[in-house]
């Protein structure tokens, strides 16, 4: 039968050896323990949601960087094509200049106006690549937290099973 001693050893505090002679532990003494126990149980129960709940919140999270990846690159898409609509303008300005000289000034407005299209198209290109760049930091984040979330897990379980086993043991113990 298991001593005071290594009782004390499982439930995390300093008792004396039980004596020969010494009377058994009082029963209330051991029902306050199991439902301190069980209490703790729950409280790594309700730690486990959580952990549970922190996972889908960053797969969530995974999920919206993907997609605003996709919007970047779509983002992308059209400037290209804003800049091959602009080249081909130029292309007409110019032809424009040759057929007639009172066109010569809205070409160049219309040159210009694409100029600043085609700076407008880099710098947005340029945000896109910062947002993905945001977006694999955010990722590889969402991953470490994954990992934390898993080793928490582990160690909820542990001492679930832990407390469990000392349900098992106060309970013995008042049985006898």
């Amino acid at each position: 039968m298991i001593n005071n001693h290594v009782l004390a050893m499982l439930i995390g505090h300093v008792c004396l050896t039980e004596q020969p002679n010494q009377h058994p532990i009082n029963r209330e003494v051991s029902y306050r323990r199991v439902a301190s126990c069980e209490l703790r149980k729950s409280s790594c129960e309700l730690s486990k949601s959580s952990f549970e709940l922190q996972k889908s919140s960053c797969e969530l999270r995974k999920s919206s960087c993907e997609l605003q990846k996709s919007s970047c690159e779509l983002q992308k898409s059209s400037c290209e094509l804003q800049k091959s609509s602009c080249e081909l303008g130029k292309s007409s300005c110019e032809l424009g200049k040759s057929s007639c000289e009172l066109g010569k000034s809205s070409c160049e407005l219309g040159k210009s106006s694409c100029e600043l299209g085609k700076s407008s198209c880099e710098l947005q290109k340029s945000s896109c690549e910062l947002q993905k760049s945001s977006c694999e930091l955010g990722k590889s984040s969402c991953e470490l937290q994954k990992s934390s979330c898993e080793l928490q897990k582990s160690s909820c379980e542990s001492r679930v099973a832990s407390y469990e086993s000392r349900v098992a043991s106060y309970k013995s113990r008042v049985a006898s």
